[in-house]
């Protein structure tokens, strides 16, 4: 959608397709039900963060720094969303396809790769909050 305005980059789109993936995660993969109340659930945490987390935020640090971690922590909350369904729940809210999902959960969902999922999301957190 941005190339009329940009010029067309490698990266573009990227955003939407990782947020895609979330949504997908969360509702459950094979689920549209599940995508439909994940897209909702992530749309209130992110705009609800990003109206009312920076406010929050000027009270404990600087007004600068308040202003923007403010959004980079709204960002964080999705991720963390996401972590805490793959713990809980690993087929998603809504479990689309019974089969495939504990094929994948015994096999994908270990104790390490979970380590490494929170680490790469705290990573890619670090690096949205760095000035």
């Amino acid at each position: 959608m941005q190339a009329p305005i940009l010029t067309v980059q490698i990266g573009m789109g990227e955003n939407i397709l990782i947020l895609a993936f979330v949504v997908i995660i969360i509702g459950g993969v094979g689920s549209i039900r599940g995508a439909f109340v994940a897209a909702i659930i992530v749309g209130l945490i992110d705009t609800i963060g990003r109206a009312f987390l920076p406010d929050l935020m000027r009270t404990f640090v600087s007004y600068s720094a308040g202003s923007s971690a403010g959004p980079a922590l709204s960002s964080m909350m999705i991720y963390m969303l996401m972590a805490v369904v793959l713990v809980f729940r690993p087929e998603g809210l809504v479990s689309g396809c019974q089969q495939m999902t504990s094929l994948l959960v015994k096999s994908w969902l270990t104790p390490r790769n979970v380590f490494v999922a929170a680490l790469l999301v705290l990573l890619r957190c670090c690096r949205s909050i760095a000035p």
